[in-house]
Order: structure tokens, then sequence, then C-alpha cells
């Protein structure tokens, strides 16, 4: 019954594939056919990027478009927003009212929309462009209720000065004014033929016959006012609500009392009819929604609570969905089976906030963030990534700042607090709770003194304070009272002096007295920021009255005026050679001038809203910039380029976009909040990733990553791809039919995925011509199929691309349950476990790859037997150590062996070695198999027969049923020499585009190493890589969920955690990758109890040697080749021993917390005497002395080695 009740909703169903369809139905009821009326809200056309963000006040009305594609929610914000209603993406904000927005409602076609303000008046907009259409003015009161009778050309608006006025949509001229009311105008509804007008005014409702102007009949009985009125679908009903808490039910063509719906607490606010008009929605002021029978008056399933009052509730006229506003959100609800009633499936709020606090580090490598979601955020440079945010705070975080030393992080808040933070690992360190944070006072801005011994912060207490960062932060001195909050604060490069802004006034102090020493007067509004210039000469201010102004310190005189901005200045600093001045304004723009003439120089334009603050890089090249367009933007200073905008989200993910429309984000891209708009269509981040995504696009547009941007046609067109129309299926023999129709951007290929496996890549037939306006393709038997799980529910996917093949669908997902008894049976892991040491060619060995695969594979024995059994695990180890080598011949027979997996199975595939990019900014990630000689794949040869491309282990996966699937990668480059390992070197964007194209097509969960260099991948006092060795020991406990299961999320994250802080200082690991499905649970893959953790194999921790230095203490140089006999005995100690050396040799010259050999050596005859020190850190720890014969110079060496071992022995690791 279930499976035909779900084939029923895609009968004959069109659907964009921006939207999910959702499969259930109200009972006995039947979601309706959309092919034959199908309007494509959007077409090929320009882009808008959109940052979303919720109301900043309550939401006051809602609409829903007649298709139900567009919610439309008004706020006391003064704005409109227009969402996607099945996607809750933010579409346009519509703004030009002055006072709160109390009524919205769209034309039947969706184009237009019309609404009305306590600011007397209403508008019509444009929907496709935000366009102003008409201005209507005329009433005398708030602009209270609105109507858009279908097929006339005219317009309803009521109003609070008891008057409904016709309006001419032409040309906004009064038609007609309806008069007579008891009280004002509460609520208006126009019936579907247009020929009753219903309103709400006083305790009654009337109705209307707007052509003639005639009351018609009245609808009497509330004991207090109306709220709400509606008409039934079909004409037949009058539905009001009312502050006494009922609302109630009427005969339209009788005006008596059908129906009485009582239940709410408190006044009713908004009332609406299901779209069969089978049930009633009422919404109150006691937080709740409640549905009704509409003919019986009892309550259909359980109340929808809200955490506060629900302002305003719509329906869908096509389907089983309402939409509900409480606070400062909109959500959407479906109807479900009894007893629930109903179930929240979306939201439509935003997902960041304001920006309102910037700062660069000293070194320039680290950008930190204040928001008004109460975080901060930490960007890294060098990788291009956002680190964790630090969170804390409870109130706007206003101000941020580094120590000189970069160590340490300032932050202030609305909550009355700063607060100091360790700003590597994002611990809080002191909480600074001195400023009076009663009746909502915040600290505003932060900054410490020049050598980091003091830090000043400002309060709305109208105090600044001046904190000993020596002391625990102990507060020393008070700086105030100013007359108003404490706006801004800076220290004089010396220390000696500080700055506050307060009111219109900067003020000068002595910070050893607290005695203030000057004032500096002339702006005519609040000072918003105040800095010392670099040399301690002059004082620069910014306000409210559009000016930044110079001062000179000692005379207090004004010596520059800066003039340019049309709106208030919020920022305004010095360049770090004090040559330049840079502000910020409410005008949206970023201001350079020169500091010496005050000319101004350069205009940064972009942001869509206030700029709150202004920074500069420490080398002056580069500017960032805050907003409350919710942005942080990256600017070049000598091109005025905008580089990159940076979005944080409340979720802890981000994304960076250029102008191009490169972007690099969490997660591929597959970020909520941000997207792009063409016309009413909204297209997601990862919708664009084939072409736009681009990993470390911070890191590349800083410079601090040397491979180049992704060469890219600008996004500024976009070519849409194709709708679908889904065909019904026969229940017998269920079959997916699909057409493709042309939205202007051409028919591309077409992928199916069935539980998030790709099933087909593309499923066109070649005879599909792209640049058709339709095409039917062939069907897709379902019966029987094997990634189906029998008796459950199962998701089909179908993802659409244009003729390009840049811009996908968001795709389309159909729930399917298909025949069959679930499997009872219990599951079983398959293991694909490889690891290659031993290469053909000797250059490119490594040391930890096979035994590293080795102990990954003991581990799964006791974690997979103790979840599964010993007889439900199915591994296949090969490794250069063993009879079964990793060639790519037997790794290929292990996935063939694996396609034996059902689909209840899971599958875990371990490489281990050397991982090669190879083809460009598009091209594939390959594992090198035994068979490698080197790593170059320009032989296609070579690539066919000592290499797997990740293309090629998408294809072998795909042909695996399992569904649950991990891949983990603990590769590295191969072939680079380095001397330092601390300097940086980059992980190929291409690897990690790779990775996330095998994810989407397989539904797999990977996690993959980021080792720029075989000599970075093996530096590691673990005896290990460190991925593997992360994950080991993660399943020794630090990384089971409950103590004992190894869940594959808990156990890449932690191990993605861990990876950086256990390689502190080598430059050529970075933090690893993780790919995870969307949507996709986590899933158990072993169970780790207290009793086997033992069991688990992990190397024993060992100190690290690095290069060793010797010379002939009177030549001074080495000409017995001593530091290359002595580095070669170590290497093959380090190499043969391997976990049984007592050190772990890492070839280079410099290693951070590493030990140093270093020594000089006596000839005389025969006899050489060699006095060895032993230093770490450069600090000495041993010496000693070993006698040789220079004719016996490998027995010397051996010696020495011998008493190195000893010392390292005896010392802390």
């Amino acid at each position: 019954m279930k499976s035909r009740q779900m084939l029923l909703v895609f009968a004959g169903l069109l659907v964009s594939l921006t939207a999910c369809t959702h499969s259930m139905l109200p009972e006995g009821g039947s979601m309706p056919a959309a092919a034959a009326g199908f309007h494509d809200p959007a077409s090929s056309g320009p882009t808008r990027l959109v940052v979303q963000l919720s109301h900043s006040n309550h939401i006051s009305a809602m609409a829903v478009s007649s298709d139900g594609r567009m919610l439309i929610t008004a706020g006391w914000d003064r704005t409109v927003r227009m969402w996607n209603a099945h996607t809750g993406q933010e579409i346009r904000r519509f703004s030009g009212h002055g006072e709160v927005v109390r009524a919205t409602v769209l034309s039947p076609d969706g184009g237009q929309l019309l609404t009305g303000s306590v600011d007397n008046s209403a508008r019509l907009w444009d929907t496709r462009s935000g366009e102003q259409l008409l201005h209507l003015q005329g009433h005398t009161g708030a602009v209270t209720a609105a109507a858009w009778p279908a097929g006339r050309n005219w317009l309803v608006t009521g109003s609070e000065d008891m008057t409904v006025r016709l309006w001419d949509r032409s040309n906004g001229h009064e038609l007609r004014r309806l008069t007579g009311f008891d009280g004002e105008i509460t609520a208006l509804a126009v019936s579907a033929d247009s020929r009753h007008l219903l309103i709400g005014s006083g305790t009654s409702a009337e109705l209307w016959d707007p052509a003639s102007g005639h009351l018609v009949r009245r609808f009497e009985g509330h004991q207090g006012g109306v709220s709400d009125v509606a008409i039934s679908p079909d004409g037949q009903f009058v539905l009001t609500g009312s502050v006494d808490r009922t609302a109630r039910l009427w005969d339209l063509s009788t005006g008596s009392e059908v129906q009485r719906y009582t239940g709410h607490t408190q006044a009713l606010t908004s009332v609406a009819f299901t779209h069969d008009a089978r049930l009633v929605v009422t919404a109150a002021n006691d937080a709740s929604v409640r549905l009704w029978d509409r003919r019986q008056g009892t309550s259909y399933g359980s109340p929808l609570q809200h955490e506060g009052a629900v302002t305003a509730v719509a329906t869908s006229p096509v389907g089983p969905v309402l939409f509900t506003g409480a606070g400062q959100s909109a959500y959407a609800w479906e109807r479900a089976p009894l007893p629930q009633g109903a179930r929240r499936i979306l939201s439509f709020e935003g997902y960041s906030d304001w920006v309102s606090a910037v700062a660069f580090s000293p070194d320039g490598k680290r950008l930190l963030i204040g928001t008004w979601d109460d975080t901060a955020r930490l960007w890294d440079t060098d990788s291009g990534t956002q680190l964790p945010p630090l969170r804390g705070h409870a109130g706007d975080v206003r101000g941020v700042a580094f120590s000189p030393d970069g160590h340490l992080i300032a932050t202030a808040a609305r909550d009355g607090t700063a607060r100091i933070w360790d700003s590597n690992g994002g611990t809080e360190l002191h909480r600074l709770t001195g400023h009076d944070a009663s009746g909502a006072k915040g600290v505003r801005p932060v900054v410490f003194s020049a050598d980091g011994r003091f830090l000043l912060s400002g309060g709305d207490d109208g105090t600044a304070r001046l904190w000993d960062a020596q002391a625990d932060f102990t507060e020393r001195l008070s700086f105030g009272p100013h007359p108003d909050r404490v706006s801004a604060v800076a220290f004089s490069p010396d220390g000696r002096q500080a700055l506050t802004a307060s009111a219109s006034e900067i003020w000068l102090w002595n910070t050893r007295t607290g005695q203030q020493t000057r004032r500096f007067s002339g702006h005519t509004r609040l000072v918003n920021a105040a800095a010392f210039s670099p040399d301690g000469r002059r004082v620069l201010s910014a306000a409210w009255d559009n000016s930044a102004r110079l001062w000179d310190v000692s005379t207090g005189d004004e010596l520059l005026r800066l003039e340019g901005h049309s709106e208030g200045v919020h920022s305004a600093v010095f360049s770090p050679d004090g040559r330049y001045i840079v502000t910020g304004s409410e005008d949206k723009t970023v201001r350079l001038w020169d500091a010496a003439s005050g000319a101004q120089l350069r205009q940064f334009s972009g942001h869509s809203g206030a700029v709150i603050q202004v920074t500069v890089s420490p080398d002056g090249r580069f500017l960032l910039s805050a907003s409350a367009d919710q942005t942080a933007r990256l600017w070049d200073v000598a091109s005025g380029e905008e580089l990159c905008k940076l979005i944080s989200f409340q979720d802890g993910s981000w994304a960076v976009v250029d102008s191009a429309g490169r972007f690099d984000a969490s997660n591929a891209g597959d970020v909520a909040g941000l997207h792009w708009v063409v016309g009413l269509e909204t297209i997601g981040l990862k919708q664009l990733k084939q072409r736009y995504y681009d990993p470390g696009l911070l890191a590349k547009k800083l410079g601090h990553k040397r491979e180049p941007l992704r060469r890219v046609e600008a996004f500024r067109q976009a070519e849409l791809f194709p709708a679908v129309i889904v065909q019904p299926m026969d229940p017998h023999n269920p079959r997916l039919q699909l057409t493709l129709v042309n939205r202007g951007g051409g028919l591309g290929r077409v992928t199916v995925l069935i539980n998030g496996k790709e099933v087909l890549a593309d499923a066109r037939d070649a005879g599909v011509d792209p640049g058709a306006g339709r095409a039917d393709l062939a069907p897709l038997p379902l019966a029987g199929h094997p990634y189906l799980l029998p008796g459950r529910k199962n998701t089909i996917e179908v993802r659409a691309y244009n003729a390009e093949g840049y811009l996908s669908s968001r795709g389309v997902t159909i729930d399917f349950e298909a025949p069959g008894d679930a499997l009872a049976e219990r599951p079983t892991l398959w293991a694909i476990v490889a690891g290659v040491s031993d290469y053909a060619g000797e250059q490119i060995d490594l040391r930890y790859a096979a035994k590293d695969a080795e102990d990954m594979a003991r581990s799964l024995k006791v974690a997979a037997a103790r979840l599964f059994g010993a007889d439900r695990l199915r591994l296949q180890l090969l490794t250069t150590s063993s009879d079964a080598a990793p060639t790519r011949e037997n790794i290929e027979e292990a996935f063939v062996a694996a396609r034996q997996a059902r689909s209840t199975d899971l599958l875990l595939v371990y490489l281990a070695g050397h991982g090669v990019n190879h083809g460009g900014q598009d091209g594939d990630f390959y594992y090198l198999t035994s068979a490698a000689a080197g790593d170059d794949l320009g032989d296609p040869a070579v690539r066919a027969g000592a290499a797997i491309s990740s293309a090629e282990l998408t294809e072998w996966i795909k042909k695996i049923p399992a569904l649950k699937q991990v891949l983990i990668l603990d590769t590295c480059a191969s072939g680079r020499v380095v001397d330092k390992l601390s300097s940086k070197r980059d992980i190929a964007s291409s690897q990690i585009r790779s990775l996330d194209r095998m994810k989407d097509r397989t539904g797999l969960y990977v996690l993959a190493g980021a080792a720029a260099d075989a000599v970075s991948y093996e530096a590691s006092r673990y005896g290990q890589g460190l991925l593997t060795y992360s994950l080991l020991f993660g399943m020794r406990g630090a990384a089971l969920r409950e103590e004992q299961f190894v869940d594959v999320s808990q156990w890449f994250n932690h191990a993605a955690d861990q990876v950086p802080e256990l390689a502190t200082g080598i430059g050529g690991i970075q933090r690893p990758v993780i790919a995870m499905p969307t949507g996709g649970a986590s899933f158990d893959i072993g169970q780790v109890l207290a009793d086997d953790r033992q069991r688990i194999p992990l190397a024993t921790v060992r100190p690290l040697l690095f290069q060793s230095s010797f010379q002939d203490e009177g030549r001074v140089q080495d000409h017995l080749r001593l530091t290359m006999r002595v580095n070669e005995a170590l290497r093959e100690v380090s190499s043969v021993r391997g976990p049984g050396a007592r050190f772990v040799y890492v070839h280079a010259a410099v290693f951070p917390d590493a030990y140093e050999l270093a020594g000089r050596y006596r000839i005389d005859g025969r006899t050489v005497k060699v006095n060895v020190r032993l230093f770490r850190n450069g600090v000495q720890k041993t010496a000693f002395d070993v006698t040789g014969d220079t004719a016996k110079l490998d027995r010397l060496v051996a010696d020495i080695l011998t008493r190195v071992e000893r010392a390292l022995a005896a010392a802390p690791v």
C-alpha cells in the first residue's frame, strides 16, 4: 500500500530540479499533476550572489505564490523577503518602506508583489528584478491588509484609517473607497472568482461586492476584535480568527456560523484553509499553530509548537504544506499521518550574521573576524580554511585583536565581557568582567599595547579599562567617566598614552597615571574610530558626521579633514608605514586616502551593506573589511580589486567566493545560507563545483599557495540545467522514466543515484540532441536492482546538467519502497587494505606504508569481529612485505571479489603509499602500485600498468552493492627533497577535487591524508604515517562513540583534528581532507571494548634525529665525509630496524623539536678522535668522544651510532 501511495506522488508530476519532492499525502488525497500547467519561474540569465539573512525583527505577514514555489515574509525590520518555498533559500529582499511592513500578497502569476506598511503606503514590486513599480499613497493610517483579485486590473488595501481602497494596477490611481466600518481594517481576502471581498474590522467580518462597492452581508458573533479572515478555495465558506481566542467558520451565502474552533489560550493572529479545504489552520500568541477538521471542529493532530507567538500562517495552494512565522523565522510544515498531524520540514532563516570586527595576525597568516552571532572566527591563510570558531560570548562580538606576538586573541562583546583566547588551540584563558554589564551594556573595542603587556577595552558603561597581561589580565586603571559609550580605544606606539572616543570627542590619557591630558574636539556627531599614526605624532578619527579627521597630538589642532563619504564613517586606520589612511562607511564603500595631503586615492566598492570596520595587512598589500552584508572582504591595495569574500556560518561551516565565481567551502560547497540566484531560481555552490570549486582559494589569492587559480569564465550569466518530468511508474514493473525540458541551457548529462550511489553516469542515449527543447530518456528498470534495500525506503536521486556540463541541478529525490522483506541477516564488512613500501623504483621507496596497512588490518580484525562477528569480515591485505603484493591486478581482483557484497553490507578501502596528481586543473588523483618505478605518469602505459586513478576507483566501488562505504587514503606525493621541513609545501587542489568527485558519485565517506612529500610523510616520531597513527589512536579509545563503537564520522574527525597537532612544524603536512555524503547518516564499522584496546597496534613514540654535521677542526671541512657516512647509517638503521630502532631519522637540515648530531674530529696518523655533541632546539643535551681508525670508518660510524642510541634511550622524547 505504501509503495502504491508513493507512486501516486509522481504520476504526471513535473518538478524543477531545484526542489525535493515529498511523499506524505493527506488521507484520501493526492498531489495534483503539474505537467499541464508548468510555469518555469527562471530561465538562463544574469546571476546574483545571495548571503542569506534572517529578519532582524518579528515576522508580521506572509504570502505563498499560487504555484507553491515562493514564500513571501515581511517583518518589523521594514523589509520583505522572497524565498524558495521548496529549499528555504532567500531569493530577494525588497527594501523601501520606512516602517513595519504589515501586509503582503502576490499576483496570481507570482510576477508582482503588493506590500502595505505602517508608513501609510502600499508598494507594488516586480519580483524578478526587485524594482518598485508603484507607490500607492493616500491612506492616512497604517496599511494593514492587502488583496489581489485574480483576473482584475485593480488592487485592494485596508488601513487603520478605517477605509478599504481599490487601486488601478496600471497607474496607481485610486478607483474606489469603501468606508463605514466599525474599526480599523485588520484583514482582507478575495474569493477565487474575485466577486467577493471579505473585510475584517472591529469584532466582525463583512462581505462586499467590489464591483458595485456595496455591502453584501456581515459575519457577527466574536467577543473580541477580528484579527484575520479567509475564504475557502471553493468560495463556500468564510473563516475568521479573533482575539477572543476562537476561530469561526461561516456559510458565505447565508452568513450563518457553521463551526467554532476553540482551544487556543491566547489571541489568534492568523487563519487559513488548506489547499483542499479539508482542514482549517489557526495561529495564536500562545506559541502554537493548530490544525482542525473543518467539518467536525476537532483538532487534527497535535499543536505545532513554536518558541514564541506565531504571527502569521499561510498554506500552499497546490499541496499539503503550510508555513508559519514566529519571531524572526518562518517554517514549512508537511501534513503527516495522525496522531502527529504535521511535521516541520524546512526553515526560512539566515545562517550567518553581520561581520563587525576584523584583524590580521602580526605575521599576516591568519585573519580574525568577529560576528553578531556571538562568535569570533580564525582563518588560516596558508591552507585557506576557517578554523574552529571561538565560542563562549553571549552577545555580538564587536571587537577583536591579536597580541603582538600572535599567541593571544582578545575579543569584546555585547555580553559585557572581554575574553582572552589561546590563538593556537582556541581555548578561553581569561574572562575580563570589570565593565558594568547591567542594562544590556557591552564591551566594544579592544587593543593590545605594542609590547603586549597591556590590553585596553572600551565599554558601553562610559569607561575604558586597562588590563595587565603579565598579571593574568588584572585591571590596573579605569579611564572615565565619558559622556557616552566608549566607541574606540588605541595605544600610542610607545604605550605611554591612550586614546578613547566617546560622543563627539576623542580623549588623550596618560596610561601610567590615568589622567586625561587632552581632548580633540570638532566632530559634530558620534566618533566611531580613533587611532595613532605609526610615529605617534598624529591622531586619526572617524565619525557619523561623514568625515575622518587628522589631529596633531602635541597641540590638539585639526590638521586634515577627509571628506567624500556620503554617510557616517565607521572605521579609520593607518597603513603600517603611515603613508595611507583607510576608511569604511555606512555608504557601503572603503576608501584609501593620502595621509599627507588628505586626497582620496581609491574607492573600493562591492559591499551591499555598511562597512563596519577595516584593517590593513602587516605588509600593507591587502585590506580586510567587515560589513553588515554578512561578509568580510579582502582587497588588493594596489589595484583596488576585490580578491574574495569570506562568509562564516553559524554551524561552523564557511565559504570563500571571488568575483569570477570560484569558491572554496567546507564540505566542498555543501553549505546552507549562500547561493546564486538567476531570475527566481536558486543555485547552491555545490551545483557549480564541476567548474568553479577551487580548493585553497584564499591561500592562492594571498599568494600563500603556489598553485594557480582555476582558469574559468566568470559566472556572470547562467545557462540553466533542464527541468524533469517524472513519468508514472507501474507498481508491478517499476521503471524510472524521465523527460527533460530545456530551460535555456540545453540538455546535458543526467546522473541517477540509488541510495547515494551512482547507477547511471548519463541517462541520455547517443540520440539525445543537447539543443533540443525536450527529450524522453530510456527507462531505468528498478525491480531487483542490487543497490535497493528490500522492504525499506530507498532514495533515488536524479541530477541534471546544462549542456556545457558545469551547472548541475540540486537534485530530485524520489522515495521508493522496494518489494520484499528487509534482510535480517547480519551485515558483512568487506575490507580491502593495501600498503606499498617497496616500489619497483628504489628512489620512491617508503618505510611505513606496508606496516601501516598491516596494523590497520589487524585493528579491523579486532574491531569488526567484535561488532559483526569473525565470520562477517572479508579482509584482503595486500602489502609489499607479504606474499600478496599490491599490484594493480591484485587490487582490482580484490574489488571484483567484493562485488558479492549485499546492499546492507559495508565496504572499507585503505590505501597507503604514494599518490600523484596528473592531468592539470581537472586531472585525476592516482595511487601508485608496487609496479611503479617513479612518479612520472606522462606515459599512458605507465598509468595503465602501475597506477590506479580516482576515476577507476570510483567505477570499481560503484560495482560493489554495499551502501555503507569508507575510503581512507594515507598517501603522499613522491620525489621532492626538502631541506627545511617547516617550510610550506602545497597540497594540490586537483587532489581534493578528485576525492570530492568520488564522494559525489559513490556516497563514500572519504578521509585523505595531505602530505606534500615523502619526507613529511615519514617525519614522525611514531614510526608510522601520522594519519594512520591518529586513526589507530582513536580506535584505542580517543575517538570511540560511547567508549566502544568506531563511528566513521567521529573517527575521521578525530584523526583530522589530531594530525595537525602531531605535525606541528612540518610544513608539508596539512589537515586531512574529509568528504562526507550530503545528508548521509554516520555508521559504525567496529567495536572495541576495554579488553580489546591493547590489541590495537600502536607504535611507540620515539625521538627524532635530523641530518648530522661533522668537520675536521683543523681544516674546517669534512674531508673524511663523516657527515654523509653518519647520515646514511642513521637512515639505514631507522629504515631497516623500523619499529625496533630507538629513533626516527628525518632527512632534513632543520626540524623542530628534533635532536641534531654535530661534531668535530682530529686526526693523528691513522687515529681519528671525534667529539660528538647532541643538541635539541639549539641546546646541547650531552657530549662524548669516540676514537677510531681512518682505515675503518664504518666501524667508527657504528660506534658513534651506538653511543647516540644510548644517549637517546635516557633522553626525553
